[in-house]
């Protein structure tokens, strides 16, 4: 899938505990068809540009792209954003910043306005405020944040060790900064924490943002209902 970017955020899966197969890019960011998350392999159900502008699918005018997203787990015939919200099976998203507007504080901010249209935010405060208090202070273009879930541990977030960016790839294999980095788990509320979390990209009526939402699901924009 090609999709033209000018700036944006993807997200990858952790060395430690992902094994992947790179097959394209977006724009500079390697882009992977399916990864392994502890011994299950995941394909990539969709991926996309997170903008700052004006957009909109078929005639499109991007002005700045803060990341692209991608989303894996196992494939399913039939697939909603609801759907998405409430199976209770093991995926990744991987997050990479391509734009100074990508912010600790913007990035934060989107995620707190999404916890907020889930019903039972007062259930996951503490996790909330555990996860996005996890986030390092400065946001750096070419960092690669990992979320990756599992029902038996809950929500990791890391740090990629090693940049995804084609033009930051080192002409050694043994230069690269492959040690990603835990920045926390969420292991209680397990399963209520992961369905707020999905609920702020792919809630049915007001997503983050309903292209990338789109992209995510792999409908080719097309509104979820």
């Amino acid at each position: 899938m090609k999709t033209p970017l000018i700036l944006f955020v993807s997200i990858i899966l952790s060395a430690t505990s992902i094994t992947a197969w790179s097959v394209e890019h977006i724009e500079n960011v390697e882009i992977l068809d399916t990864v392994t998350l502890d011994g299950t392999e995941l394909e990539r159900q969709g991926a996309g540009p997170r903008v700052w502008g004006f957009y909109g699918c078929g005639k499109t005018l991007y002005m700045t792209q803060k990341f692209v997203q991608e989303r894996y787990t196992h494939s399913a015939p039939e697939v909603s954003a609801r759907k998405i919200i409430e199976e209770n099976k093991k995926f990744v998203i991987l997050i990479t910043i391509m734009s100074s507007f990508a912010t600790r504080s913007t990035f934060t901010q989107k995620l707190d306005e999404g916890f907020d249209k889930w019903p039972e935010r007062k259930n996951i405060e503490k996790e909330i405020t555990q996860f996005k208090e996890a986030f390092p202070e400065n946001f750096t273009v070419g960092d690669t944040f990992i979320i990756q879930y599992s029902p038996e541990t809950g929500t990791t977030l890391l740090k990629k060790g090693e940049s995804l960016l084609k033009n930051d790839k080192p002409e050694k294999k043994d230069e690269a900064q492959t040690n990603d980095q835990t920045l926390t788990t969420i292991d209680t509320n397990k399963e209520e924490f992961k369905k707020g979390l999905m609920n702020v990209w792919f809630d049915p009526n007001n997503p983050a943002d309903e292209y990338l939402r789109g992209y995510l699901i792999n409908d080719n924009c097309k509104r979820d209902k």
